[in-house]
């Protein structure tokens, strides 16, 4: 490969693919010349729903796993077991999980990847920096106020570009 990443001629099953994180790994993946598989709702998938797993990952090469619950609900560390052992059974190898930087209730979710035997890479982010525009704190800002929950401490906003960056580079070759 002469050093160079090889992306193109993969499969990537993106799921949460119409959310903040998930499109953003759709376009950065489809601009690595990944051909993206949208799993959303929209598109007939669930994460609630076992019999919708295979239709998604069935042919893929990878997955991108964004849980719709806080990464730390209950039930969220089955639900990627099952999803890794789904994906896995029908040759789906790397898997990446979106997870949450120094939330202890994550870890059962990533233990459950690392356990799966699948290529895996956990992607622990902070907050998005894109909370302030599209998301749950814009409302507020708009109002002129930010109730924040963290209290008097520092805290990292992370743009999700560069959550997708990192996906891409974690599903890549090289």
């Amino acid at each position: 490969m002469n050093g160079t990443t090889r992306t193109k001629d993969r499969t990537l099953v993106v799921t949460g693919a119409s959310g903040r994180t998930g499109s953003r790994v759709a376009r950065a993946a489809e601009a690595a010349g990944m051909t993206v598989r949208a799993a959303s709702r929209a598109t007939g998938f669930d994460w609630a729903d076992r019999t919708t797993w295979a239709g998604a990952l069935r042919g893929a090469d990878a997955a991108w796993l964004a849980h719709p619950a806080d990464v730390g609900a209950p039930g969220t560390a089955e639900a990627v077991a099952g999803l890794a052992e789904a994906a896995l059974s029908l040759g789906v190898r790397r898997l990446v999980l979106l997870s949450a930087r120094g939330e202890d209730q994550a870890l059962p979710a990533e233990e459950a990847l690392r356990a799966s035997g699948a290529d895996w890479t956990v992607v622990r982010a902070a907050w998005f920096a894109q909370n302030f525009s599209e998301g749950p704190l814009a409302e507020e800002l708009r109002r002129g106020e930010l109730v924040f929950p963290a209290g008097e401490v520092a805290e990292p906003f992370i743009d999700v570009r560069d959550i997708a960056d990192v996906v891409v580079a974690a599903l890549a070759d090289g």
